[in-house]
């Protein structure tokens, strides 16, 4: 009896939902206690258990997900392999429910289970959500909400024996709708909220074949890695374990015929100034010609603290870059410690003979001295040519900071500015966390590059090798861009735009008021000649596509913002937009945590009505996000300081909409001290478990169908409620008659629903308080 009851309190109700990725869902609707084939004895069913009460069971588990699409010009086809592990005692009996993406046109649908081919049923979407509705009732669960307004296919499956496998294939046919020239596909991914465990090995692989040249290759919601093979061909992968997908993969890619292809999407609310992203890549496909020449100084410091692996993957470093100039290319090297030594002394052609030379000496590099790098600087930026036809590029690599010469930051500073004349980019490698973060990123700042930090545990070779593997082929120079007719674009990210290179793409948001037709006029150099361009676009006055664009501009405004408090120093103006911009779109840091409830102290907002409650209740969390906020403005060096330097660039560099807490978790916990893993454990203290518990407030949020959401306890709290005080309140009990009323009649209320049987939004000035 007591097996049976601690079996009860442990596991899950009988019809539940387990995830498949892909958006295919097993609802399990039976649980049988008879024994399968690979049960050695009989299991009668427990007897505390009458008849026909459901029996209680765990969710089954998910292996693997692999997905494998191949798209030929727009026709797509989408393989789907996954694998289930019923990890209980019974006999499950579950419908598989694959909600096919909106607007999809789908045909040629397969399905098998255990290798034998299946009949899947298809249901048009006020039939699928009827299944929805009732799957709801059931679970008391709203997260398939999530997929109502989709078609279906549903296929019953039985039997899922105990304590064995299932494994589910599908393929399916659709061809893809292009807009302006690109075209979108989507997979939907969006499952984390059902599964009982992260899932183990998440792998999309999406092959792209065109008959015209490939351009712009773009994902939003993903951090995919792209490889071209030709102009025509290329492929997008994403790959992560035991992870928790909350988003639907999406990709964009644009065959063009243009030299450089510019495609725009736009995101507008009426009565507001709109956002836009702009892609422009000019593919791989690049003339010999188009392809710019350029100017190279690799600046390397040999002081005492480089020797060991240090050294020597910086080596290894600056042989692969040497290896990879470009005939036409020019060159020098030169080495810093308590002296400078340039190798050539000067820029010399990039031919067999001055590479071989360069090799011997990069062998020969030996760690002795201290550290110059106001003299190494300036030597490397005299050798910029004054006509500037080429562009101009300095690589520096260093561990430390100033010790020899010039120390003080604003003149090594200024002296870099005024040498590069604002037509040279300086690109910085900090070694360690021995660096002065401020230093480098301020030269950097100046001369519109970017700096990069390279950690103890990190490989700097790889770093180095694949940041000069792309911009090996600059193919537009200081690019410059202005829109014509009643637009005005302002708040653009990047900025200042970078150089644009064979193979890659610029991933430009901004905000934008006017509206009607447009042209983008992009300017640049190519060889010391200039360049323009002009492509035809139009800016809506309106457009309810693209929700993810706002917060992808609010995620790179975010980063600049706090560089700019880093690096500049705080006032009140810039607090106050970091604030609500990341109250607003779900930015949740440890530092804008922080920013978050003390702005909300400080106005008086009632605290049912607090964004962050827990965490403002929590006084040994507030008092270490209080101390994280002071070291990111104030320090300069070590490991906090670098956390916080690549926690910036990680926002200012976001190209997907992820939350900036998952995407930058390793960084936010540097940045407060802790370890990559979890601290709890043998070296527990009370600190660490402020700091951790810090790391889970910063993770309590949301951003659904255009609204940010946190949760308080077991509610979800819609951002803008602050907004609201006096709106008229509707208090709906979850499951209710009138709940369901509200989900038929308001369907872009269906993803706040989904959050929860306890939440909290507004909607057309009414405050919607759902319980259960």
């Amino acid at each position: 009896m007591k097996r049976w009851t601690l079996l009860a309190v442990l596991l899950g109700l009988v019809c539940t939902v387990t995830p498949a990725l892909a958006a295919g869902l097993i609802i399990v609707t039976d649980a049988r206690w008879w024994p399968g084939p690979n049960s050695p004895h009989p299991m009668p069913p427990p007897r505390h258990f009458p008849q026909p009460r459901p029996y209680l069971f765990a969710p089954l588990d998910v292996n693997y997900v692999k997905v494998n699409t191949r798209i030929t010009d727009q026709v797509a086809v989408t393989s789907v392999d996954q694998e289930f592990y019923n990890p209980n005692p019974a006999r499950l009996e579950g419908t598989f429910v694959f909600p096919i993406p909106k607007g999809a046109h789908i045909n040629k649908f397969t399905m098998e289970i255990d290798g034998k081919q299946v009949e899947a049923e298809l249901l048009p979407a006020d039939k699928a959500r009827q299944i929805y509705e009732d799957i709801v009732r059931k679970l008391k669960d709203p997260a398939l909400f999530e997929y109502a307004g989709r078609d279906v296919f549903k296929v019953r499956i039985f039997p899922i024996e105990p304590n064995s496998r299932k494994r589910i294939t599908l393929s399916y046919t659709e061809i893809l709708k292009a807009d302006d020239g690109l075209v979108s596909y989507v997979l939907p991914l969006n499952t984390a909220r059902f599964s009982a465990k992260p899932i183990r090995n998440v792998s999309v692989k999406v092959d792209l074949d065109s008959k015209r040249a490939l351009k712009s290759i773009y994902s939003p919601s993903h951090s995919v890695e792209v490889k071209r093979s030709g102009a025509h061909q290329a492929t997008a992968g994403y790959e992560a374990s035991d992870v928790q997908p909350d988003t639907d993969f999406a990709l964009y890619f644009a065959p063009e015929k243009d030299e450089i292809g510019v495609n725009l999407l736009t995101c507008r609310a009426g009565g507001e100034d709109g956002y836009f992203l702009l892609l422009a890549s000019p593919g791989v496909d690049v003339k010999e010609k188009q392809v710019v020449t350029k100017d190279v100084a690799f600046v390397l410091d040999t002081s005492g603290s480089m020797a060991g692996k240090k050294l020597d993957q910086a080596r290894k470093a600056l042989q692969f870059c040497v290896e990879n100039l470009n005939d036409g290319d020019r060159f020098e090297i030169i080495r810093f410690s308590t002296e400078v030594e340039p190798l050539f002394d000067g820029l010399v052609a990039a031919n067999r003979a001055n590479r071989s030379r360069a090799e011997g000496f990069i062998k020969d590099l030996r760690p002795i001295g201290g550290t110059a790098i106001d003299d190494a600087l300036r030597k490397a930026l005299a050798l910029r040519p004054g006509q500037g036809d080429h562009p101009f590029v300095v690589i520096f690599l260093t561990d430390g900071r100033p010790t020899i010469g010039t120390t003080d930051e604003d003149q090594i500073v200024a002296d870099a500015r005024k040498a590069s004349e604002g037509r040279a980019r300086v690109f910085c490698f900090g070694i360690g966390t021995d660096v002065n973060t401020h230093l480098l990123d301020r030269i950097t700042e100046e001369t519109r590059a970017v700096s990069q930090y390279v950690l103890p545990e990190e490989d700097l070779e790889v770093k180095v090798s694949a940041f000069f593997s792309k911009i090996k082929e600059p193919v537009l120079a200081n690019p410059a861009l202005r829109f014509t007719g009643d637009i005005r674009a302002t708040k653009l990210y990047p900025s200042p735009l970078p150089d644009l290179f064979k193979g890659e793409q610029l991933v430009l948001v901004g905000r934008y008021s006017g509206q009607g037709d447009s042209a983008v006029i992009v300017q640049g150099s190519v060889n010391g000649a200039e360049k323009k361009l002009t492509y035809e676009v139009r800016f809506p006055g309106e457009s309810a596509d693209n929700e993810f664009i706002p917060r992808l501009w609010a995620t790179r405004r975010v980063g600049y913002l706090l560089d700019e408090i880093r690096l500049h120093g705080e006032n009140a103006e810039l607090r106050d937009e970091v604030t609500g911009l990341a109250r607003q779109y779900g930015i949740v840091t440890p530092y804008t945590a922080y920013l978050i409830v003390e702005d909300e102290k400080q106005h008086n907002v009632p605290m049912p009505m607090r964004s962050l409650q827990g965490f403002d209740a929590d006084a040994g969390a507030r008092q270490e996000a209080s101390q994280a906020w002071d070291t990111f403005k104030k320090e300069r060096s070590g490991d906090r300081a670098v956390a916080g330097a690549r926690y910036g660039s990680a926002l200012k560099d976001a190209v997907a909409s992820a939350p900036a807490g998952a995407g930058g978790a390793l960084e936010a916990r540097k940045a407060l001290g802790l370890p990559s893993g979890s601290a709890i454990g043998a070296e527990e203290t009370p600190t660490t478990r402020s700091r951790e518990r810090l790391v889970q407030y910063s993770q309590q949020s949301q951003f659904v169908a255009g609204k940010s959401f946190f949760q308080n306890d077991k509610q979800w709290m819609d951002s803008t409620l602050q907004k609201h005080p006096n709106a008229k309140q509707v208090r709906i009990q979850f499951g209710s008659a009138e709940y369901f009323d509200l989900a038929a009649k308001n369907s872009r209320a269906l993803p706040w629903l989904a959050l929860g049987q306890n939440v909290k939004f507004v909607m057309d000035d009414t405050v919607y308080d759902i319980y259960e």
